[in-house]
């Protein structure tokens, strides 16, 4: 299929009814690639998967500049590391599996400009008023909220 249509591919999610089109007379047919990256060279063609592989690896090394970035927020660096073994293991993934029209794939890596965003934020100061005890904060803890909480029962 790739060696027929390398350009434009045979068409999304036509994998599937076009395989026995392109087995041996006689050859038991199977409908599946097995392999991520070959049916979606064989539907898109080879430039979507060069696209797709940059996405992968844009996804994969962005994720990896959050964590080195000192102004991160701790916890924003544990998702980002999280992610980035889960888009890793994605891709090793696939290579033995069919997975391009899996939703909780596409989830998480929309969750990678969001993490992008969230490393960037700077918490903002916020005054408060005279009678309050806690004076000039740029975030409040949960431990302030509960105090406040149980100050006010």
């Amino acid at each position: 299929m790739i060696r027929v249509h390398p350009l434009r591919g045979i068409g999304l999610g036509l994998f599937k009814p076009y395989m026995p089109m392109y087995s041996d007379p006689g050859e038991k047919v199977v409908s599946l690639a097995h392999n991520m990256f070959i049916e979606v060279a064989a539907e898109m063609g080879v430039p979507a998967l060069g696209v797709f592989i940059l996405f992968l690896a844009s996804c994969f090394f962005g994720l990896g500049r959050i964590r080195k970035l000192p102004s991160t927020p701790a916890m924003v660096k544990g998702a980002a590391g999280a992610m980035r073994a889960g888009v890793l293991g994605f891709s090793v993934a696939s290579c033995f599996v069919s997975a391009e029209y899996q939703k909780t794939m596409w989830l998480g890596l929309a969750m990678v400009p969001c993490l992008i965003l969230l490393s960037s934020y700077k918490p903002r100061e916020v005054e408060h008023s005279q009678d309050d005890t806690l004076g000039l904060r740029t975030e409040i803890q949960p431990t302030d909220i509960r105090a406040k909480m149980q100050s006010t029962l």
